[in-house]
């Protein structure tokens, strides 16, 4: 009798010599052992048929979501992310960036994680009658997904208004 361990990740499974043994609930991993005899196709009827995520099963090709993050259930019990949505249900494809009431939704793919990420988006600010925009730009801030945005202003005396009298 050999056995080997089946380790199931967000989208995929290796699977490796497999009569569940025992897992915890909800485990990632699962221990197999295989007879000589028994086949690999027993040893997959064998692994979950529904996905569990938060305490929630659901069926294979199901969709669901939780928090800002769209899930669908696929075979043996593994789900894949399949995007993001706004807090109002909006849904947004990984890789994809939208401006919704001045706000920017992002859903980021950075390596093996996803990211759904909200920051304030706008186009133009009022600044007050006189002052105007003469330089800017923006820095990222190392070692973090922050950037500085600046903004160099210069006060123009307003025509037609006069200036305060000194003694």
């Amino acid at each position: 009798m050999s056995s080997f361990w089946v380790l199931v990740s967000l989208t995929t499974f290796v699977v490796g010599p497999l009569n569940l043994i025992d897992a915890a609930p909800d485990s990632m991993i699962r221990h197999f052992v295989i007879n000589e005899t028994a086949s690999m196709q027993k040893a997959f009827d064998q692994m979950p048929k529904e996905c569990t995520k938060n305490g929630k099963t659901f069926k294979e090709g199901e969709s669901f979501e939780f928090g800002n993050l769209r899930y669908k259930c696929q075979k043996y019990g593994v789900y894949s992310i399949e995007g993001c949505q706004t807090d109002d249900k909006k849904p947004i494809a990984l890789g994809e960036s939208t401006v919704i009431n001045d706000v920017k939704h992002q859903c980021l793919s950075v390596g093996n994680s996803i990211h759904y990420r909200q920051t304030p988006s706008l186009k133009t600010v009022n600044i007050p009658e006189g002052w105007t925009v003469i330089d800017g730009g923006s820095n990222k801030i190392p070692n973090t997904n922050a950037t500085v945005i600046t903004r160099i202003l210069m006060f123009n005396a307003i025509p037609g208004q006069h200036q305060r009298q000194r003694n």
